[in-house]
């Protein structure tokens, strides 16, 4: 796996954020056509509380962050190194061919698929942080929508189409909405101990589709 990546990351007086990144990662992985992938990613914020006519509000609210960002992540985890060219292995124990009066092991080709490409996702999050009195209470609120395009699956395959029963495959498309959020309190804090709670909760939507069929599941 070799890699490139790149990053800036611009301010302008503490308020407004941009976080720009690139990635080209290529995998031996993958054939020689599909071996090299390109992941942008952008992230901007708005900080609110640094803002001029926010002073008014510092008594009660110390904090408040609006954030957006969108980015393009490439998966290749969990596959053979050699899945995309043709393999062959020692047969099982009993496979073996008699030849003068000896068993001698012999080699069968492996099932292999040489249109393997990267498995992509793509992000888009909407979020706001804020604190109140302090950061005694504070948290975060995100929403995000994913999208993941040529799942990589093992799946069954027609008899006769290649050397084994199962391959593995670009199949399919996923997409997945939710919405993320996170509490802090701190009921008590004196010089000596503090005390303070966290909750946190997710709504997830899941959608996947591959081929004819679609499954959806909702989860808390």
């Amino acid at each position: 796996l070799l890699s490139y990546y790149g990053r800036l990351n611009y301010s302008i007086a503490d308020k407004y954020l941009l976080t720009a990144t690139i990635r080209r990662d290529g995998s031996s992985r993958f054939a020689e056509d599909t071996r090299w992938g390109t992941f942008p990613s952008v992230a901007l914020a708005w900080r609110i509380s640094n803002e001029r006519w926010f002073d008014s509000l510092q008594g009660i609210m110390n904090d408040l962050k609006l954030r957006v960002s969108y980015g393009v992540t490439g998966q290749q985890d969990g596959i053979a190194n050699y899945g995309y060219i043709p393999v062959y292995t020692i047969s099982q124990p009993g496979a073996d061919y008699m030849f003068g009066g000896q068993p001698i092991s012999t080699y069968r080709p492996e099932g292999y698929n040489p249109d393997l490409k990267w498995e992509t996702t793509t992000s888009r999050n909407v979020g706001i942080d804020f604190g109140f009195f302090n950061n005694r209470l504070s948290g975060s609120v995100d929403y995000y929508d994913r999208k993941t395009r040529d799942l990589l699956a093992t799946v069954p395959i027609p008899a006769g189409v290649n050397f084994d029963k199962t391959m593995l495959t670009n199949v399919g498309n996923m997409e997945s909405k939710g919405l993320e959020l996170a509490v802090n309190v701190t009921p008590i804090e004196t010089p000596d101990w503090n005390w303070s709670l966290s909750a946190n909760a997710t709504y997830q939507h899941n959608r996947i589709t591959t081929g004819d069929h679609m499954i959806d599941d909702r989860g808390l």
